[in-house]
């Protein structure tokens, strides 16, 4: 359903946009050609981010971070001091010779707090929507973190890279702190994992916690 929804509209902007270019009238409203699922979002990743994409390293386990970029615009996540704690953790906890993390776009919440902290300089990867906008592009560039592009040309999209660069392919893990439906695609990714994947949902999250119990068994809970 969510995939038929961003392909029509795609299609409406697609359509919007030739015929304010050639001045047609079309079925569609030409009012704003930026209302669209992309919104302001024109710049091309692949290319304005060039210099900080590389390939995920496959001798180590990726762990995936999300509590930031899977929310819906009118969203915002809120941290917690447990929640910063948990962060903190994990860092403590893992090898950086034996493990990266992976994040969204966003650089905001939990994975902004992530890369902020991470003394031992654990590899960090942002998978990014095909198309950003000027102020993500800025947020990335200044994080440093390296990236993988996806698909997708909408952040709504992105789970299902995180799908293909990383549940299909390999054991992993995954902390979900924050989301709303593009966090509870990405937990269903993670259950439909190839390989073995550790899910670990806050329970503090209502929307996260309704998707988790219903992957009961499959997801463990945390304050």
């Amino acid at each position: 359903c969510e995939d038929q929804v961003i392909e029509q509209g795609l299609h409406i902007f697609e359509t919007k946009k030739k015929a304010w270019e050639n001045h047609e009238k079309t079925d569609y409203p030409i009012a704003d050609r930026n209302m669209s699922l992309i919104g302001n979002r024109n710049l091309i990743a692949s290319e304005v981010l060039a210099e900080q994409i590389q390939d995920m390293p496959l001798d180590k386990k990726p762990i995936v971070i999300a509590g930031g970029s899977f929310n819906h615009d009118d969203h915002a996540t809120r941290m917690s001091l447990s929640g910063k704690r948990r962060i903190e953790e994990i860092l403590h906890a893992e090898d950086p010779e034996k493990t990266f993390f992976v994040i969204g776009h966003s650089m905001k919440g939990y994975e902004k707090y992530l890369v902020d902290h991470n003394q031992k300089n654990f590899e960090i990867f942002a998978i990014v929507p095909s198309m950003i906008s000027e102020a993500e592009c800025q947020k990335i560039k200044k994080s440093g973190v390296c990236v993988r592009v996806s698909i997708e040309p909408v952040p709504m999209g992105t789970y299902k890279s995180f799908a293909y660069e990383i549940f299909k392919r390999r054991p992993s893990g995954l902390y979900a702190f924050d989301g709303n439906i593009a966090g509870a695609n990405l937990i269903q990714e993670a259950k439909n994992s190839r390989y073995p994947c550790e899910i670990y949902v806050n329970r503090r999250c209502r929307a996260l916690r309704i998707k988790a119990a219903s992957l009961e068994g499959y997801v463990t809970l945390f304050d």
